[in-house]
Parts: structure tokens; sequence; C-alpha cells
């Protein structure tokens, strides 16, 4: 919805069934346990905003400020409601009551996840398996009933970074963090050259960039998800979508030149 309503206007209609279909979402969300989506939808929405007045002349300290100002208010929404898990978890659904308490507490398992997983996991790693890692597919789910999986990496496996580590080890870490560089540079050119020729396209280039950025986060605290097919098919799609962007924006401004 914040997506398409910035692009054009939509119809009551529209944004009722986009509406529901959140709601359902989060609801989904929520009944098993899946707090991340939670985390995933403010990322997206501080990224998105942030681009929005960046690229539209608002200046770096006032997106820069969106962004920050987005996620405290989340941590602090969250933080409040974990104080009292059991109110939210709604006690007559016996049968969903522990997920629902455990999305409760995602405030304050944000930061203990980060650190825990984000980073210590590089360190579980190379205390597992060294500074030359254990091989691809070493730290893969199902691997664990075959090369003792978390009693040997320390449950690296389950954050982006640790994985890298414990299959590639430093090494194939550094590659794999230059090549995040260059994709963001890549990014960065493209939703300059985008801004500078069509404001429709620009905002799609703005929503495209933010699920990336989204994504890149859970990846850093959970790649079980990031091994099923449907997913890495639709990250693709939305990546080949961003680099498409900048001819968009051309045949926009050439369709516009003519109408003039």
């Amino acid at each position: 919805v914040l997506l398409f309503s910035s692009m054009r206007r939509l119809s009551t209609r529209q944004i009722a069934v986009a509406f529901a279909v959140t709601v359902a979402l989060l609801t989904i969300g929520v009944l098993t346990g899946r707090r991340k989506i939670f985390v995933e939808i403010v990322i997206f929405m501080s990224v998105y905003v942030s681009l929005l007045v960046l690229f539209g002349k608002g200046g770096v300290k006032l997106a820069a400020a969106i962004f920050v100002g987005g996620l405290l208010s989340f941590l602090a929404v969250t933080w409040w409601v974990a104080e009292g898990p059991s109110d939210a978890a709604m006690p007559e659904g016996a049968r969903y009551h522990r997920y629902a308490e455990r999305s409760a507490t995602v405030g304050s398992a944000v930061a203990d996840r980060v650190v825990g997983l984000g980073f210590d996991s590089v360190l579980w790693a190379i205390d597992g398996y060294g500074w030359t890692g254990g091989g691809l597919g070493i730290a893969s789910q199902g691997a664990q009933h075959f090369g003792g999986g978390a009693e040997v990496y320390g449950g690296a496996g389950e954050a982006g970074l640790g994985k890298i580590t414990a299959e590639l080890g430093v090494p194939g870490l550094l590659i794999a963090l230059w090549l995040a560089l260059a994709s963001v540079r890549c990014a960065w050119t493209i939703l300059v050259f985008v801004s500078r020729r069509s404001t429709v396209v620009a905002r799609l280039a703005y929503g495209l960039a933010a699920f990336l950025v989204a994504n890149l986060a859970v990846f850093f605290v959970a790649t079980q998800v990031f091994g099923d097919l449907f997913v890495l098919l639709l990250l693709g799609l939305v990546s080949g979508f961003l680099v498409a962007t900048p001819v968009l924006a051309e045949r926009d401004q050439a369709r516009r030149g003519m109408a003039r």
C-alpha cells in the first residue's frame, strides 16, 4: 500500500483488499511465532520513506532521522508490549498462546539476536572450523545430522555472516562483504540515475531497494528461509526489476517528451 499509493491513486476497494491481506499476513506471523515479519515491515517502511525524503531533496539528515526514528518507535512500542506478553497473547486461544506470546517479545529479542547471531556467530564459526571454514554446505539445514551441526560450529549456521564464515571461512566472508558493497554501490547508482528521469519509476525503485534491504536484515540473523526456492526466485525477480528500472525511466522520459 505504501509503495503503490506513492506511485498512483488507489481506489477504496484496492486499499481495503490490501489492508485485509496485510492483516492476514500479520496474523499468520503472530500465530506461528515468526517475529521477524514485524522487524522486516518496519525496516522496509523506514528505508522506503527515507529514500523518498532523500531523493526528494529532503536532505541526508532528515532521511537519517526518519529511519532512526522509525526503528526507535518500533522498539519503544514492542518493549512496552513485552512487559506484559500474556495480555497480548490471546488467552482464549490456547493452541496459539505460546506462539502469540513469543511474537509479543520481538522488541526485547532484537538486540540479543543482532549481537548474538549477527556478530558472535562469526566467532562461533571460526572456533568450530578455523579461519578457512569447513566447506560449502556444512552449516546448511540438514547437515547437522551428518557433521555434528551446532555442536561443532555453535549454531553459527543460523545467521548469515556466521554461515558464510562456517562454510567459506574468513576469506569467503571478506569476498561476500566486498560483493555486498559492490551491490550497494550499483543500487545507489541506479537510484540516482532513475531519480533524475522519472518520479513514478523512481518510487518503484525505492520500494524494490527497500524490500531487498529488509530481506538482507533478515538474512543477517536467520538464513534458513533463504534455502527455499520460492524465496530465492522472488528475491531474484525483485533484484532484476531494480536493475531494469533505468530502462523504464528512459522510456517514461521519452514518452513524456513526445507528449509535450
